[in-house]
């Protein structure tokens, strides 16, 4: 779901950076997170509840961006842009409302070696289904 969104992220499809071109589902590796430019998505948790005869499912994803820049402000707003304008911020995705999650942008700016800027942004997909099957 995230990742066919998230590879469109590049200056061809009208958006202010190319890190739609190393789009990876996990973590990002500890020892070399800032060693290229990419976005790494992962789910962190999720909730399923009942509502009103469905079941609420709301899942919480992490999606962490991480450019190289001699000006770390316009890169920030260039990666915040870009994906927010990917995913449509209060749009739905595969029949999940996608939204974005409390505490929803942090930004990190590495000045060792290269300046690197990481923003780590957080979703929530929500969807639900029956809570009861038809016989």
């Amino acid at each position: 779901m995230f990742g066919t969104i998230l590879s469109q992220i590049t200056t061809a499809n009208g958006y202010s950076t190319n890190l739609g071109q190393s789009v990876t589902f996990g973590r990002p590796p500890e020892a070399s997170e800032y060693g290229r430019e990419a976005i790494y998505y992962f789910p962190v948790s999720k909730q399923i509840t009942p509502e009103n005869m469905r079941w609420e499912h709301r899942q919480q994803w992490e999606i962490i961006a991480v450019k190289f820049a001699a000006d770390a402000e316009t890169a920030i707003f260039q990666i915040e842009g870009d994906v927010w304008k990917a995913l449509g911020v209060d749009s739905t995705i595969n029949g999940k409302i996608i939204s974005p999650a409390e505490g929803a942008c942090e930004y990190e700016i590495d000045t060792a070696g290269k300046q690197a800027v990481k923003l780590t942004f957080r979703v929530e997909a929500l969807s639900k289904t029956l809570l009861f099957a038809a016989d």
